[in-house]
């Protein structure tokens, strides 16, 4: 070797029996490799590499029994490995790197005990990685960069324990990173850079104690847990940066008993609109029970699943949750894969004939708070109790946080606060303040503001109405104050007198001035050539006014258009400030119908600020048509740009993947709502996008799940859910 011999390798070469040793690199030599040293039996080296040789790799080298090495790199060969090459039961080194090859790695080349280094780098292969090399025992290099490798890791890699360097650079690999590369304890070398990978960096990583060089750039889905131990472990290898996974808290998961012999559990319900299987890291707090923990599970793109008892679930993964007694508790779920995925809880307990309770979405990381939140509406009369929760949303290095909650007296005449006590939360942590208006008296009613007063962290807040005759819950969502600063107007999405049902209206003043609001209600039901009604509602500063029966509130003030009760009065209701803006006030609705037995059925919803509805699509998760759900989907034209219509389509989608998408078309005129009923039809489970085609007007969608396959049936209670983006 290192001549400059040129020509072809001579075919008679073959002929040299007892030869164990063909050196002839770093040459010039041009033409097909002879298959005729595959008769050579005693060669231990065929060393080739870096000449002009071409053609195919010949299936009779893998007649070779005494073959060690084995050295093509640096030609310009062709075609496919040859899977004959597996039966090379004693060879140390494969080097076929720098060449033209094509096609896929074989799997029999996992048959090569022996083997010490596979470099198949910087050719045209194809195809995934065969799990069969995790068989190589003695393997120290496995070197398959820069090629066009797709599918994900074979978890089979990790255990090769003599492995030190793992080169996947610079190929089309996906998903996420096995957590069994973590026992790879020799590895010095890592490279898995110019991929499609995607998820966390696994845990595992931090037992890599002789990794020296770690590239995974160029990866955008890669990320790291929020775990100290990775982003030490991180920092201990050198100036690598890598995004935090993105999350999505779910404030609250329960599994306990409530008053009036009520026991409420979580449904959690998970949707991955993606093209990608989603991977969901699940870490869950307990505040009162125990078993906090971690687990992992995947989502099948396209997919919504149900899960009904949240609780189990997550102790069937594995989190040690105890089996029984009142649990309760947090969950964040990190999630990699997808970038699509959407959690909604409803929580529910057993009353005469159903369920009764409510529903919440999951909160994406840049949803939670820094700055103070408002929970308006709240009362506590013999009716109805109202309790106040918060969280700390942060992960488990971010350190703890401190909350102060302030309730404010809704009078008029008696605008009040009392201040209560400093509540420290850790990463996780939850609070809960039961029947928080009663600490104002009873009756009362009013709002409450939650702030933060040292820590990180973001925290998250809400508030729940329960009745008291049948413990159902309406979930009263936070606002800030900066998120009305500015806005000339909200929309409530609906107020309504039908049938049994009819809508509380609740509007707060939580400024420091007086404000004047006028009101504008749309309805085929008022009796006027717009089918308008408009009314003014005066709040001194800090007051708020809870009106029981809006519709009939406007019946006994004669306002134009409101006629006799027994005509449906269905219809969004339309909010602007009588001079300056809407800073400080919040418009919420609670809708329902008597449950017969002295209690209500309702749900609870804000009203939306101007600009602050959906513009092109929004999409509603966990819905449901089975024998004890039913759900139907409704869309507000807000107005709040001009008088145009908009066209909306409608597709909806089935979450077990059983049938295709279907689509439908709905025009919706400037400032009104309308109702799809058994928005699903067929369909058990799903989930719905809104997708504006014409008009100017943003719009607002939302979805209701109520109890009972069809109407009349078991309770009949709603859970309101809201759209997201």
């Amino acid at each position: 070797d290192y001549n400059q011999l040129k020509g072809a390798i001579p075919s008679e070469l073959g002929n040299l029996a007892d030869m164990r040793q063909l050196w002839l690199k770093h040459n010039q030599l041009s033409g097909p490799i002879p298959s005729e040293l595959g008769d050579l039996a005693e060669l231990q080296r065929l060393v080739l590499d870096h000449n002009q040789l071409t053609g195919a790799i010949p299936a009779e080298l893998g007649s070779l029994a005494n073959l060690q090495n084995l050295w093509l790199a640096h030609n310009q060969l062709t075609g496919s490995i040859p899977a004959e090459l597996g039966r090379l039961a004693n060879l140390h080194i494969l080097w076929l790197a720098n060449n033209q090859l094509t096609g896929a790695i074989p799997a029999e080349l996992g048959n090569l005990a022996n083997l010490q280094r596979l470099i198949l780098g910087n050719n045209q292969l194809t195809g995934a990685i065969p799990a069969e090399l995790g068989k190589l025992a003695n393997l120290q290099r496995l070197l398959l960069n820069n090629n066009q490798l797709t599918g994900s890791i074979p978890a089979e890699l990790g255990r090769l324990a003599n492995l030190h360097i793992l080169w996947l650079a610079h190929n089309q690999l996906t998903g996420s990173i096995p957590a069994e590369l973590g026992n790879l304890a020799n590895l010095q070398n890592l490279t898995l850079n110019d991929n499609q990978l995607t998820g966390p960096i696994p845990l595992s990583f931090t037992n890599l104690v002789s990794l020296e060089f770690f590239w995974f750039h160029l990866n955008p889905g890669l990320c790291h847990q929020p775990d100290p131990s990775i982003r030490a472990w991180l920092s201990g290898i050198g100036n690598v940066r890598v995004a935090s996974c993105p999350f999505i808290f779910v404030p609250v998961l329960l599994s306990a008993a409530g008053r009036n012999d009520s026991y409420f559990t979580s449904e959690l319900t998970l949707t991955n609109r993606g093209t990608e299987e989603a991977t969901l890291q699940y870490t869950y707090t307990a505040h009162s029970g125990g078993g906090s923990g971690t687990a992992t599970d995947t989502l099948a793109p396209g997919r919504q699943r149900i899960q009904p008892d949240a609780i189990e679930y997550l102790s069937g993964l594995g989190i040690p949750i105890p089996d029984s007694g009142n649990r309760i508790g947090t969950l964040r779920v990190e999630v990699s894969g997808s970038s699509e995925v959407s959690l909604t809880t409803r929580t529910t307990t057993d009353v005469p004939g159903g369920r009764a309770g409510l529903a919440y979405p999951g909160i994406g990381q840049e949803e939670g708070f820094q700055e103070a939140v408002y929970l308006c509406g709240l009362r506590q009369n013999t009716q109805d109790r109202s309790n106040v929760a918060f969280q700390h949303m942060g992960s488990s290095d971010e350190g703890p946080i401190t909350l102060r909650t302030t309730v404010y007296s809704g009078r008029g005449d008696d605008t009040s606060s009392l201040v209560m006590g400093e509540v420290e939360l850790q990463p996780g942590g939850f609070h809960q303040y039961s029947g928080l208006l009663g600490r104002l008296g009873t009756p009362a009613q009013g709002y409450v503001k939650v702030e933060k007063i040292e820590g990180e962290a973001p925290f998250y807040a809400y508030g729940v109405i329960n009745d008291n005759f049948n413990s159902d819950g309406s979930f009263v969502f936070p606002l800030t104050e900066s998120s009305l600063v500015g806005t000339t107007g909200q929309t409530l999405p609906v107020i309504i007198e039908t049938g049994n049902f009819q809508s509380e209206l609740t509007v707060t003043n939580f400024s420091a001035t007086d404000k004047q609001v006028d009101f504008s209600f749309v309805a085929d039901g008022v009796d006027r050539g717009d089918n308008t009604a408009k009314f003014i509602l005066e709040l001194k500063a800090g007051q708020q006014q809870i009106l029981p029966d809006i519709v009939e509130e406007l019946r006994q003030r004669e306002v134009a258009g409101i006629g006799p009760a027994n005509r449906a009065y269905v219809g969004a209701l339309f909010a602007t400030p009588a001079e300056g803006d809407m800073s400080g006030i919040v418009i919420g609705a609670r809708t329902g119908a008597p449950d017969g037995r002295g209690g209500q059925y309702s749900l609870f919803y804000n009203g939306v600020p101007y600009g602050g509805a959906s513009v092109e699509s929004a999409w509603v998760y966990g819905l449901q048509q089975n024998a004890e759900n039913r759900s139907n989907l409704a869309l507000v034209n807000s107005g709040e740009i001009d008088d145009s219509s908009s066209t909306f389509e409608i597709t909806i989608y089935d979450g077990s993947g059983e049938s295709q998408p279907r689509t439908r078309s709905v025009t919706l005129r400037p400032r009104r709502w309308t109702q799809q009923n058994g928005i699903l039809g067929k369909v058990s489970q799903g989930y719905v996008e809104v997708r504006k085609v014409s008009g100017n007007n943003p719009f607002i969608a939302y979805g209701v799940i109520n109890d009972g396959g069809r109407p009349g049936e078991r309770s009949g209670d709603g859970a309101f859910l809201l759209s997201q983006e």
